[in-house]
C-alpha cells in the first residue's frame, strides 16, 4: 500500500488471441475457447494458477479464493478444458500462433501486442468473464547487502527514457506516468 516498500514496474493483462482469418465465430471469453471448435488448435499459458482463474472467472468463484470446494467445481471444466489444448507455453506462445500451428491463445498482453504488431489477421479479446492485471513491482528484500546499488538500478530503470525504451523492447503495461509521456 501507498508503494512503500515497492514500486510497480510494469504490469500486464491476461486475454485471448484470435486468429480472424481462421476463426470465424466470435470469440468473446473463456466459455468461447473451449467450446469444442477449437480443440487442438489453442495454446495457453503454462500456469496452472492462470488456468484455474479462468475456470473460476467461468463458474463465478473468487478468482483469489482457492479452496478445495471450489477446486471440486473446477475440476471438471478445467478437465474438458485441458483436452481441447495443443500447448502450454508461456515463454512464446505467439510463436504458435504466428506459425499457424494454433487458431487461438491465451497469453499476457506483451505477446499479443508484439503478434498484432506483426501481423493484422489477430485480434485482442478481453475475456467478458473478466481478466486480472499482474503488476512485476521492485523492492529491496530485508536481508539486502547492497541496499545502494539495489536503489541506483531501481532509479535508473524507473528513468522515464529508460522505462519507456523498456516498453518499446517488450510492450508490457506501463505505470510510470513520465516514460507514458514519451511513449505517446
Amino acid at each position: 500500500p501507498g508503494n512503500v516498500f515497492s514500486v510497480p514496474y510494469r504490469a500486464d493483462t491476461i486475454g485471448i488471441v484470435v486468429n480472424s482469418e481462421r476463426v470465424k465465430k466470435k470469440i468473446s471469453g473463456y466459455e468461447d475457447v473451449f467450446a469444442g471448435t477449437n480443440k487442438g488448435r489453442i495454446v495457453v499459458l503454462d500456469e496452472s494458477r492462470e488456468i484455474t482463474s479462468w475456470a473460476f472467472a467461468v463458474l463465478d468463484l473468487p478468482v483469489n479464493e482457492v479452496t478445495e470446494a471450489h477446486l471440486d467445481k473446477a475440476k471438471p471444466l478445467l478437465a474438458k478444458w485441458l483436452r481441447q489444448i495443443k500447448a502450454y507455453d508461456s515463454d512464446h506462445p505467439e510463436s504458435l500462433l504466428q506459425n499457424d500451428e494454433v487458431d487461438i491463445g491465451i497469453l499476457r498482453s506483451d505477446s499479443a501486442a508484439a503478434l498484432m504488431k506483426a501481423d493484422p489477421r489477430f485480434q485482442w479479446v478481453l475475456p467478458k468473464e473478466g481478466s486480472h492485471l499482474a503488476v512485476d513491482s521492485l523492492c529491496i528484500p530485508r536481508a539486502a547487502t547492497r541496499v545502494e546499488e539495489a536503489l541506483a538500478f531501481i532509479n535508473f530503470l524507473l528513468r522515464p527514457d529508460i522505462s519507456a525504451e523498456i516498453s518499446r523492447t517488450i510492450p508490457r503495461l506501463n505505470p510510470n506516468v513520465a516514460a507514458r509521456e514519451l511513449l505517446a
